[in-house]
């Protein structure tokens, strides 16, 4: 028979008397497990009326749970505290809570957007102060019905599903409610003082049996009396999903719901959190358009429209050049469609985008086309971290249909694998039939579709990025006379998703997709805060691995500390990581203790470095060691001075001078409380420095492949390519061969090159070329040709106009030069000698920029190149032919007076 939930209501109805005031006993509470009336499901009966008895019954699984007059509870820091009961095999009940809300929350952020490193589903959204938990079965795997008096809401929340039900209820703190959940099967509903909020199936993956329990987030919240009771197990099947789309106004942004469900968002014309099942995870973001990425980037354009609401979504954009104050007739349109498949019971996304160009624009836009770069949430985290609390990689493979109508697969890495007509960069794609899935989601896997071409659009292509995981989808117009001529362009595309049986059969037919070169190994950082590190792994290429690689650095697998494993930094080197959310849970504290065990052979400089770098800010801190020379294995141990309070850090290992270092047992700990007596801070840059205005200078010291930064802010500069030491009269000088060379300086914060600074160089140049590369940063070229060059800035935006003097450099010989930089300008000297001030938009470098991606964003001298950061061989990209003799850089503007007293060369 047919048992409806006001049935069930009636039949388990419990009293919960107001508390009492006066002394606290466990008399009140009653626990009976196991009821065996033959019309129950498997669970038991908790009755609790005062604070001590929840205590007793409710195991707190972290610190802050309070017994006191208004109940179990207390203030709350922000993040999710939970306190369960009962047991994993509790299955169909019904918990029954009174909740006072004291203190009410006073955070407004945690809307995780955009989001490459770490998959949260909404779970550490900021505004609510207290919860109840059940069928909780592991931190993967629970339901969560959350309160706030900040957001006036009750939301149903689950890890593998993010927000399933949002319902606006006017919450008021010094104010106590009853809350009711029920638990029947699938099926969930919740009431507030006796009415009913949210009545919903979780038909995706339903958690059907776990503990009960208690949480608070925020503000001050206490639990006065709970009751846990058995309820009949479910007899009623789910009803048809019937799709009710509309757009709301949720946390401040601009969401899109189905019936009483955040399916996704948009903002600055990005998709995200879109979900493919209704009630199941969150899976991808992507780009509404692109199209021509530098006129039609997201964030430039925040113009659409809600065209068609109900059954189906419908949404148009339409932007207009914005780098042209919108005179430009060149125009961008999206028309968005989302549906549900009733066959399928999936969302579908589908994506048009339309550009138009008038032929007198025709001369002005890029001949390739980025309709839309998806990110799958999940896709990228630590599959090898020995932190239990890690979240696992959901996506690790790329299958897709080749011209030859056979499926390849390959893994989710920095391999590139854009696919084309080039069968060694990996393709050719099925331009009409192609289809990419990322598989290992135990539920489904989200694919994106090119819909086909049209007739005016030559080549398509997708793959992963070369810095990220993230998978560019391609169009290259036909182009005439090497022009893209006017006209409509149309590109479509689809985001779906696939069942996880049917991927997983795909996945099984697809042959491996040989990349490049099989061999590539690349080291990895695997352990999070409070877990050692023991570099004892690295991973193929090849392999399907969730690892963000140490750049620069080599496992030494003969060398380490009790065991053959160990991290070595050959010459002026560092390697780093991206640590944090990718990896662990828990995050830095604000004073950490750092221990490491440090090997060194003929080091020079401040000896092995630790450095950090927070995520949200840039801010950054080293810590030389001051272990030169030759020592076998030392245990060193710091305390960070500097406010690193991040969830994640850009962690790095470096050997400041000549020499190698091996480190080994790495350990990071945050500490709370009074630091230790007799503790030791760590010092940090810069080491002894001569003057501290003086932030590089590199005049004729070091390794055979390394010059030696003097100035005690750790900027040594590397070798590559052609570049090595020479005499000339007499003076050890750096020669530059002019086809591959360049000199990569170990960066910090110290050295972003903010105006005003001043470089002093001391050259004898030969050819033009780059003076210092940044990429996405700017640029200091010498222009022009022999026998006289100029000095010129380029900035990383817009149009990338080199601004440039007048050529006052002769080839061939050694001159003097000194470049003083301020934000509107740069001024030239030559020999002592003025030679003229030019105009130019002078900007501060993003050091971080060179800490979390690879070669194109980090800083180098007298050339550009990969520094040993790509995973294929990669050489210099350019280089200027000559000698330099001596090379400082001062962070502040020098006078007049002061470069006249240098002199000449």
């Amino acid at each position: 028979m047919n048992i409806s939930h006001a049935g069930i209501r009636a039949q388990t109805k419990v009293f919960m008397p107001r508390f009492r005031r006066g002394p606290v006993t466990s008399m009140g509470c009653v626990i009976v497990i196991g009821l065996s009336l033959p019309f129950l499901s498997g669970c038991g009966t908790i009755k609790v009326q005062d604070p001590a008895g929840m205590a007793g019954q409710f195991q707190a699984l972290d610190g802050g749970w309070q017994i006191a007059d208004k109940g179990y509870g207390g203030p709350a820091d922000g993040n999710w505290s939970y306190a369960l009961g009962g047991r994993a095999s509790w299955t169909d009940y019904r918990i029954d809570c009174r909740i006072s809300l004291v203190r009410p929350a006073d955070r407004q952020d945690g809307m995780e957007l955009t989001s490459f490193a770490y998959y949260h589903a909404l779970g550490n959204l900021g505004g609510y102060e207290a919860a109840v938990v059940f069928r909780y079965e592991s931190p993967s795997r629970q339901y969560r019905v959350a309160l706030s008096s900040l957001w006036k809401e009750i939301i149903l929340w689950r890890p593998t599903g993010g927000v399933l039900q949002v319902q606006p209820y006017a919450f008021e703190t010094n104010k106590t409610y009853d809350v009711s959940v029920a638990a029947c099967g699938a099926h969930i509903t919740v009431s507030v003082n006796g009415e009913e909020v949210i009545n919903w199936w979780d038909t995706a993956d339903p958690v059907l049996k776990g503990k009960v329990g208690l949480a608070r987030k925020e503000g001050a919240s206490y639990f006065s009396s709970v009751g846990v009771n058995c309820i009949p197990a479910q007899r009623d099947t789910p009803p048809a999903h019937r799709p009710q789309f509309r757009e709301v106004k949720w946390h401040n942004l601009q969401w899109f719901f189905d019936g009483k469900e955040p399916v996704f968002v948009i903002k600055n014309n990005v998709l995200d959190h879109m979900k493919f099942i209704p009630g199941y995870r969150p899976a991808m973001y992507t780009f509404n358009y692109i199209s021509d990425w530098n006129r039609f980037y997201p964030t430039k354009v925040t113009d659409f429209k809600v065209v068609e609401a109900g059954k189906r979504l419908v949404t148009d954009t339409v932007a207009i050049d914005p780098d042209t104050n919108k005179q430009s007739k060149i125009t961008c349109a999206t028309h968005l469609v989302v549906s549900f498949d009733a066959a399928t019971g999936m969302y579908t996304y589908d994506q048009d985008c339309k550009v138009t160009i008038p032929p007198e624009e025709s001369a002005k836009v890029s001949p390739a086309w980025d309709h839309g770069d998806a990110v799958f949430l999940g896709g990228v985290g630590s599959a090898q971290t020995r932190d239990p609390k890690a979240f696992r990689a959901l996506y690790q493979w790329s299958v897709f249909q080749a011209d030859d109508g056979k499926y390849y697969k390959i893994p989710m890495n920095h391999n590139g694998h854009y696919l084309s007509s080039s069968t060694a960069n990996g393709g050719p794609l099925n331009p009409t039939g192609g289809i990419w899935v990322v598989v290992d989601d135990p539920i489904l896997s989200p694919c994106i579709k090119i819909r086909g071409l049209a007739t005016n659009v030559t080549n398509v292509s997708a793959g992963h990025c070369w810095w990220a995981y993230d998978m560019h989808t391609m169009f290259s117009p036909t182009r005439v006379d090497n022009k893209v001529p006017a006209g409509e362009y149309v590109t479509k595309v689809s985001y779906i998703g696939m069942k996880a049986a049917d991927a997983r059969a795909l996945l099984s037919k697809a042959s491996f997709y040989k990349p490049n070169d099989l061999s590539v190994r690349i080291p990895v950082y695997a352990a999070g805060v409070g877990f050692m590190e023991t570099f004892d792994k690295e991973v193929l290429l090849a392999s399907p691995h969730q690892e963000h690689r140490l750049w620069a650095g080599v496992i030494d697998k003969t060398v380490g500390h009790g065991d053959k494993f160990s991290l070595r930094l050959d010459g002026p080197t560092e390697a780093w990581t991206t640590t944090g959310g990718s990896y662990f849970m828990t995050g830095y504290g604000k004073t950490n203790r750092v221990t490491v065990w440090v090997k060194t052979l003929n080091v020079t400089g401040e000896g092995p470095v630790i450095g950090f770098r927070r995520w949200d800010n840039s801010y950054g801190e080293f810590y030389p060691s001051g272990l030169t020379g030759t020592r076998d294995w030392t245990l060193w141990s710091f305390i960070t001075t500097g406010p690193i309070d991040c969830f994640g850090v850009t962690l790095y290992f470096r050997n400041g001078g000549s020499g190698t270092v091996w480190m080994d047992d790495f350990k990071v700990e945050p500490i709370t409380g009074p630091l230790p007596e007799g503790v030791q801070l760590g010092k940090t840059y810069p080491v002894n420095p001569p003057a501290s205005d003086v932030v590089l200078r590199w005049n004729g010291k070091g390794a055979e492949d390394a010059v030696l930064d003097e100035s005690g802010y750790g900027h040594h500069g590397k070798f590559f390519g052609g570049v090595s030491w020479t005499t000339d009269n007499g003076r050890r000088v750096i020669s530059l061969n002019g086809t591959n060379t360049y000199i990569w300086p170990l960066c910090s914060p110290a050295l972003r090159l903010q105006p005003p600074y001043t470089f002093v160089l001391d050259i004898k140049p030969e050819s033009g070329g780059p003076l210092m590369f940044w990429g996405w940063n700017f640029y200091w070229h010498l222009t022009g040709s022999a026998p006289k060059l100029g000095i010129g800035y380029q900035l990383h935006a817009g149009t990338y106009t080199i601004t440039s003097s007048q050529p006052f450099l002769t080839t061939g010989q050694w001159h003097k030069v000194v470049l003083v930089v301020a934000t509107n300008q740069f001024r030239v000297f030559c020999d002592g000698k003025f030679i003229e001030t030019v105009k130019a938009d002078s900007k501060a470098g993003d050091w971080g920029l060179y800490c979390t991606s690879t070669w194109h964003r980090h800083m180098s001298f007298f050339g550009a190149g990969p520094g040993n950061m790509t995973l294929t061989k990669d050489n210099p990209t350019a280089g200027i032919k000559g000698s330099v003799g001596a090379f400082t850089v001062y962070n502040r503007g020098l006078t007049d007076q002061e470069i006249a007293a240098m002199g000449g060369y």
